[in-house]
């Protein structure tokens, strides 16, 4: 009977980790660095964040695959004139 009315402790997980799911670091320092020399590659004053994904998709497909627009967009400090 008391099992029943018993309620479940502790909080709920807010982030699921999925099965079969790839998450990638694009920290390390063999990808950030294909990074960052794509992101001068293509450069200009804004960095069209499409541009860069483009570009490294094209020098590798497969590494590459996963990486979107979004992610990018993220690492971009767009709060002053000049992009960092």
């Amino acid at each position: 009977m008391k099992e029943k009315t018993r309620k479940p402790q502790g909080h709920k997980l807010k982030v699921i980790r999925r099965e079969g799911v790839k998450y990638h670091n694009w920290f390390t320092p063999f990808l950030f660095k294909q990074i960052n020399n794509v992101r001068i590659f293509v450069g200009g004053p804004l960095w069209s964040t499409r541009k860069i994904v483009r570009e490294l998709e094209k020098k590798d497909p497969k590494t590459f695959a996963g990486l979107n627009c979004t992610t990018v967009d993220g690492w971009i400090d767009r709060t002053q004139a000049k992009p960092k």
